[in-house]
Order: structure tokens, then C-alpha cells, then sequence
């Protein structure tokens, strides 16, 4: 029972976004990726600020597919979908996380393969086909061949998106720390993907987010979710980001609302400071029950693709009950030593008091390779 509630509590999510891009100007997830709410497929600027601005070493045309093998400019136009009316665009990450636990109970070492997908999307004028393919992980089973992500967008206008599919509705921080546990607390983790309808709509200093999602059938009926969901940011003094999202999910014998603050602070070209907050209350059978859920993460690129961090983040389900408390605070450094390589070392000293009020030491190792 421990090591199953520790495996529920702290196995980690992924996402592919890096938000901390706002330190360089960059305060829209749509400079770099295909997805309105970032992660997944580069677009061609993109891949060209992975060199230039993310990565430590670079030789000319690393950035692009396959290492820069392909060299003729019509194709990579073609695979990186920039044609004017059409194109085809193909990416994919492979994450591996190596997680090492050590309490007064247990002492633990275990490797998870968090991820490994081809993601690809075909253009054809103002409309965009997105999908992913390959094997899903799951902490209770065995991996399963699953299209975890697949959608279409239309783009009538210059900043207007409407997409409609399987995805993660936009709401908070799209957080590339995949070890964070605080939005499983909320149920916005990897696998619980929603059918949703989102229309997105971006201008130079502002943005606005309006989503309708349901759980997907296959979940059993007490878990299943329909829910509606907004958020807004702002952005000023051009590397300063913040914004506030709201959620309203009805299930089968309850509801729940999540309100949430959040911001992407850059301070200038080194310094970064990434946060959220959220308060959730809920209308169980039982009554109503109050959570806070929260993650902080202050960011010092020291050289070029070196990045020191120190990060808090934690939960607390039920406001009235210690025991649903959680929380972790720790220093890692992340390391991009080449365009399409992420390597990220951490350390934290963790409390899980449904487990046992000690604290416990964790580390992890993560590789990660998108391409």
C-alpha cells in the first residue's frame, strides 16, 4: 500500500512547453509551437531558437529534423510545414526518468520511460491536423499503443484559433517539470487528456482562452468530468506575463471549482521566476471541501544552457485534514547541451503525511530527445 500511494503521489507528468522563454520576449506559446497551449511540434522558429537562444553548443542546421541531415530547402520547408497554403510537420520527444527514493521505510530506484511519441500534423490553408502515436505509460499496467493527442485546428484570422479533439484544455502554466506533482492533485496530468472544443484568441499583450472539455468514455462513470473552463494573461514591460484561469467540472455525484493565479516573471536574460496558485473547492456528498495546490520555480541560466533552479511545489487536497497535506522544495540544474537534448538533475526533500509526517530525500535523473 505504501509504495502504491507513493507511486500515485509522485510519479511525474510531462509537458513539453518552456515558458521561461518569456525572459528573451517570447510570451506566446504559438512563436515556437504549433499548439496554442505550447508543447509538442516546433514550428520552424522554433527549432531555430532551440540553437540560438536554448542550447549550450550548436554546428549550423542541428536545429532541424534529423540533425540537419536533410539539407535541401524545399523539403525541410515541406516537413516543417512552412509552404504558404500547405504542409506536413513531424516531431516527437523520448523521455526517460531514473527516480531514486530514500525515507526511514523505504529505499528505492526506479526507471520510468515517461514518454515516446511521434507527433505529426498536415496544414492545408487555414486548417491544421494534429496527432500522436506510440506507446503510452501507465504506473498500474503495462504501456499501451495509444493516440494520446489528436486534433484539428482553424485559423480564420491572425491570432484566432479554434481546435477541436483530444487534448489538455489550456488552464494554469503548461510547466515542463515533469517530476511536479501538483496538477495530478488537480487531474491535469498526462493520460487525462480531455475531448474538448477550445477557441483561443491572442493579441500583442493579451490573451484569452475559453474551453469545453469532457473525460474521455472509456473512464469509469464516478470519475468522468464535464467541464467548462477560461483563462486570461497579460503581458507587460514585454518579459512579464500573468494571467488567471478558471474551472468548473461537474461528475457524477459532484462538482468542483479551481480558481487559479499564475505568472511568468522574466527579470531579464538570466533570472526567471515561473508560479501558480490554485484554490479548489468542492462539492462532495459529504460536504464542501477546500484545497490549495501551488508551485514556484526561480530559474538562473548562469551560461548559456546551464540553468540552476529552485523549486517548491505542493498540495494540500483538503484544508481541514493535515493528513492530504504535501509538499517538496528542492535545487537541480537543467542542462541543454545540444538542439533536440534536454538533460535535468534534481534533488528535493519531500513530506507526504497520508504516508508519514517524516520527510524523505528524492532525486532525479531525466534525458529527454525531441526531434
Amino acid at each position: 500500500m505504501y509504495r502504491m500511494l507513493l507511486l500515485l503521489v509522485l510519479i511525474p507528468f510531462q509537458a513539453s512547453a518552456f515558458p521561461e522563454m518569456v525572459r528573451h520576449h517570447y510570451t506566446h506559446c504559438t512563436t515556437c509551437h504549433v499548439s496554442p497551449s505550447g508543447g509538442g511540434l516546433l514550428t520552424p522558429y522554433g527549432r531555430s531558437l532551440s540553437k540560438e537562444l536554448l542550447s549550450r553548443w550548436a554546428y549550423e542546421g542541428e536545429e532541424n529534423i534529423l540533425h540537419g541531415i536533410i539539407k535541401k530547402e524545399s523539403v525541410l520547408n515541406w516537413l516543417n510545414g512552412s509552404r504558404e497554403n500547405f504542409g506536413f510537420n513531424v516531431g516527437g520527444d523520448v523521455r526517460f526518468l531514473q527516480r531514486y527514493t530514500n525515507s526511514k521505510t523505504l529505499e528505492q530506484a526506479r526507471l520510468f520511460p515517461m514518454q515516446r511519441e511521434l507527433e505529426v500534423a498536415f496544414r492545408f490553408y487555414a486548417v491544421t491536423m494534429v496527432s500522436t502515436f506510440g506507446p503510452q505509460y501507465r504506473a498500474t499496467a503495462p504501456d499501451d499503443f495509444d493516440t494520446r493527442r489528436v486534433y484539428v485546428m482553424y485559423q480564420p484570422l491572425e491570432g484566432l484559433s479554434i481546435r477541436t479533439g483530444r487534448f489538455m484544455p489550456i488552464y494554469g502554466i503548461m510547466v515542463p517539470d515533469h517530476y511536479a506533482s501538483f496538477k495530478k492533485g488537480l487531474r491535469f496530468d498526462q493520460g487525462q487528456e480531455r475531448d474538448t472544443t477550445e477557441i483561443h484568441y491572442i493579441r500583442d499583450n493579451w490573451d484569452f482562452t475559453a474551453s469545453y472539455a469532457e473525460s474521455p468514455k472509456s473512464l469509469s462513470n464516478s470519475l468522468k468530468e464535464k467541464a467548462t473552463s477560461a483563462q486570461f494573461n497579460y503581458t507587460f514591460s514585454d518579459t512579464y506575463k500573468v494571467g488567471v484561469s478558471y474551472w468548473r467540472g461537474e461528475f457524477e455525484s459532484s462538482k468542483r471549482s479551481i480558481f487559479a493565479a499564475h505568472g511568468v516573471l522574466g527579470f531579464n536574460e538570466n533570472w526567471y521566476l515561473i508560479s501558480e496558485v490554485d484554490y479548489q473547492v468542492q462539492d462532495l456528498l459529504s460536504g464542501p471541501q477546500k484545497g490549495l495546490y501551488y508551485f514556484e520555480k526561480l530559474g538562473w541560466e548562469f551560461t548559456r544552457g546551464v540553468h540552476l533552479i529552485l523549486q517548491l511545489d505542493g498540495s494540500q487536497a483538503n484544508l481541514d485534514t493535515k493528513n492530504s497535506k504535501a509538499y517538496a522544495y528542492g535545487l537541480g540544474v537543467n542542462f541543454y547541451p545540444r538542439p533536440h537534448i534536454e538533460v535535468q538533475g534534481l534533488w528535493n526533500r519531500a513530506t507526504i503525511h497520508a504516508i508519514n509526517s517524516d520527510a524523505m530525500d528524492m532525486a532525479h535523473l531525466l534525458v529527454h530527445y525531441y526531434f
